[in-house]
């Protein structure tokens, strides 16, 4: 009971990560000075290598329309932005995911995908969330040989 190839994990596949996908980050836009409402921009040079972008503030509401390519042929995204008015004041930005309308700061496109889309329509975890528990087990092993409680073993180890 318990060997090797015993329990319900063979051919699971883990869940893709936010580490291994492209992210687009609407802070990098704020950060370049290009989501200043005073004008329009017409296909600059996006924050991030081979994309492009428009942004259309005298749209309502504003919208960025992305220009990228995959391995497969070019694309081209509108995105919809939404702010907020911060207690501290100013305005902070979002994009509107494309795919479920949700307002979210960073939008991924998936390795081999070519939709891009917030961490929840990817269904993307964290790679700290994945490894977390890793080792609970031998931490509960070992805490049964010795007498002690998992969690003291798991401090130890820890520090």
């Amino acid at each position: 009971m318990g060997g090797p190839g015993s329990g319900r994990w063979r051919g699971h596949v883990p869940r893709t990560t936010v580490e291994e996908c492209f992210a687009l980050d609407i802070c990098d836009l704020k950060e370049k000075g290009l989501l200043d409402e005073a004008w329009d921009y017409y296909h600059q040079d996006a924050p991030w290598p081979g994309v492009k972008i428009d942004i259309a503030f005298g749209e309502s509401p504003p919208r960025v329309r992305l220009f990228y390519e995959t391995e497969r042929m070019p694309f081209r995204v509108e995105v919809e932005l939404e702010s907020t008015k911060p207690h501290f004041g100013g305005k902070q930005w979002y994009w509107s995911c494309p795919t479920c309308g949700r307002r979210s700061r960073i939008l991924y496109l998936v390795p081999g995908g070519v939709q891009l889309a917030c961490r929840c329509c990817h269904d993307l975890t964290y790679r700290s969330c994945q490894e977390s528990h890793q080792f609970d087990g031998l931490y509960r092993r070992i805490a049964q040989d010795v007498g002690v409680t998992p969690e003291a073993v798991k401090r130890v180890f820890e520090h």
